[in-house]
């Protein structure tokens, strides 16, 4: 899981932060969001939390992206896959899970990706533990970094990817949705709340 999808994911709990509510629905919340991502990546249905709408994107990797509430985004794109039935699978093909294993090596497209995204964090933290000494104009640039850096990093290994004779982007226009879609929902506001936090105590 990406550092910041890791912000979305566990301001789950918000709710039993905010309003006023028992011990036991916090420990609930906390344990369910800690949980529910081994059963949901089982590749069983044999439990209330089970998905295996999901459990096929990490088979196949090219569907499903969506969560199962926004699974018509798959149909739109058309990355659904409905069962493991072949004739139901659009063209995918079954891939090894090198994931699922410690002893393969990560690959090179992966370990770039964390060490730019990394890097975009890390100097956004290193400034946070020092925020009186960040003037507003470098405050912009390291938030915007934080904020839209891994967008950019992921952007940048997928072109070498490609150029290197990877499967070409045959949907411009749909890609450009899901940029502009997640960079309104996710870029924009780590961005903001990585640039008041930079502010001097008092300030923001």
């Amino acid at each position: 899981m990406h550092p910041i999808e890791h912000l979305y994911y566990y301001a789950c709990v918000l709710p039993s932060l905010v309003f006023v509510t028992t011990p036991f629905a916090l420990l609930w919340n906390g344990v369910h969001l800690i949980l529910a991502p081994a059963a949901s990546h089982s590749g069983f249905e044999d439990h209330f939390q089970a998905d295996a709408f999901h459990y096929y994107h990490h088979r196949y990797f090219s569907c499903n992206f969506a969560g199962v509430n926004a699974g018509f985004l798959d149909v739109w794109f058309g990355s659904f896959v409905r069962t493991l039935h072949p004739s139901d699978q659009k063209g995918v093909k079954p891939r090894a899970d090198a994931k699922s294993t410690l002893r393969a090596p990560p690959s090179v497209e992966f370990v770039s990706y964390l060490l730019l995204s990394g890097g975009c964090l890390a100097a956004w933290a290193v400034a946070a533990a020092g925020a009186q000494a960040v003037g507003p104009t470098l405050a912009l640039h390291l938030a915007l970094a934080a904020g839209f850096g891994p967008v950019v990093a992921a952007s940048l290994v997928t072109a070498v990817t490609r150029s290197g004779g990877g499967a070409p982007n045959n949907r411009p226009l749909k890609m450009a949705v899901l940029l502009g879609v997640g960079t309104l929902f996710c870029s924009v506001p780590i961005s903001w709340a990585c640039f008041l936090a930079l502010q001097p105590p008092g300030t923001a």
